[in-house]
């Protein structure tokens, strides 16, 4: 099902963590997600992610099939993120803004949490509304995602305020 998607002018020049479900449901529907992975691109939309997120996409029973979904994330990310000790030192703080919302909450998601608190301009696009809590997070934007049996909706978060996101370490290191 082809599909066009407007991406909102803040959005373009930007860089977009993804998160593993975004891997597992693209690569499950190839054709209902590239027209969306080449507006970012077109948009100059830098596709990243880290190795945590990586290694849950590509484990599978055979070897083939890892060796094929570590060929697709290759093609869909441009540069792995390094999880530095910067990164690492802001897990901790990420814990405990997640207090109420701790419970079901992965170590990937924390992780992925982490690195949008220690890289300004990181936006995260993800499916897992329910782990990234709006109270900690801007929800920015919405991409509907339909196919011919299922919607889905991913979206796109920042790290807290544009005050919060000033007093933020580092840009991204690409």
């Amino acid at each position: 099902m082809a599909q066009s998607h407007q991406i909102p002018k803040p959005l373009s020049n930007s860089t977009f963590l993804l998160d593993t479900n975004f891997f597992i449901d693209s690569y499950s529907r190839i054709e209902d997600f590239e027209g969306l992975v080449t507006e970012f691109k077109s948009n100059n939309i830098v596709l990243t992610s880290i190795n945590l997120v990586k290694y849950e996409f590509i484990r599978s029973k055979t070897i083939d099939v890892v060796k094929k979904k570590e060929k697709y994330f290759n093609e869909i990310v441009s540069v792995v993120l390094p999880f530095d000790n910067q990164a690492e030192q802001y897990i901790v703080g990420v814990i405990e803004q997640y207090r109420q919302f701790m419970e079901g909450v992965s170590l990937t998601d924390l992780l992925l949490a982490s690195c949008l608190k220690r890289y300004r301009s990181l936006y995260l696009l993800t499916r897992d509304r329910h782990d990234f809590p709006t109270t900690i997070f801007d929800r920015v934007y919405i991409f509907n995602i339909e196919s011919v049996r299922d919607i889905k909706a991913y979206g796109v978060y920042a790290y807290g305020s544009e005050e919060e996101k000033k007093a933020v370490n580092d840009e991204i290191p690409f």
